[in-house]
């Protein structure tokens, strides 16, 4: 995997996610690799802030937003946990 800003963890995705993804012709890993990378999307400046913060403290939430050609946007979302313990996922907005 190229630099990784952070562990990802179990990685999951939801069933209308992927079909999202099927439909624009995109592959998951493209975005959950842009999202380990710290190249969030288009999250707003405030989300920037706090995906910055809860990289450097290792702890919470790092949402991404990435912007699919037919209109439709996938989240991808990573928790890190105080115990070491990562998890994402890669969602619709819709789901979260």
């Amino acid at each position: 995997m190229p630099y990784q800003l952070f562990p990802l963890g179990v990685v999951t995705a939801t069933p209308a996610a992927l079909d999202q993804l099927e439909r624009a012709g995109r592959d998951p890993m493209e975005f959950i690799l842009r999202h380990a990378a710290g190249d969030h999307g288009e999250v707003g400046e405030d989300s920037v802030q706090i995906n910055r913060v809860t990289i450097r403290v290792k702890v919470g939430t790092i949402l991404s937003a990435y912007p699919l050609p037919d209109g439709e946007t996938i989240w991808v979302s990573t928790s890190l946990q105080q115990t070491g313990e990562a998890h994402t996922c890669v969602m619709c907005p819709s789901e979260w």
